[in-house]
């Protein structure tokens, strides 16, 4: 599997706006690139919560990856557990425009 690698974000943000595309930034050169462009929807008011989940997709792969090692081992370091949780919070946050 080759996925772009993450952070990904919702583009065109503004409230008053639906989102069109999901884009990565690319800090160095000052520019981004489109990861994916979204439709105009049959459920407009899903549309924005759509486009989220997209966006937060590589940071919920990273989380379940980390939560899924952490989990696996034979035994449980409560270190372990606290990082998985935390990096599980942040994407579902994320996943959820908070």
């Amino acid at each position: 599997m080759c996925i772009t690698p993450g952070p990904w974000r919702v583009d065109g943000h503004a409230e008053d706006l639906m989102p069109r595309e999901i884009v990565k930034d690319f800090p160095t050169k000052g520019e981004c690139g489109l990861v994916c462009e979204l439709t105009h929807s049959l459920f407009r008011e899903n549309q924005r919560d759509n486009a989220r989940l997209i966006a937060a997709a590589p940071d919920l792969l990273t989380a379940c990856k980390g939560a899924l090692a952490a989990l696996s081992q034979s035994k449980t370091f409560p270190a372990d557990v606290e990082y998985a949780i935390w990096c599980l919070s942040h994407a579902i946050a994320k996943a959820e425009g908070r």
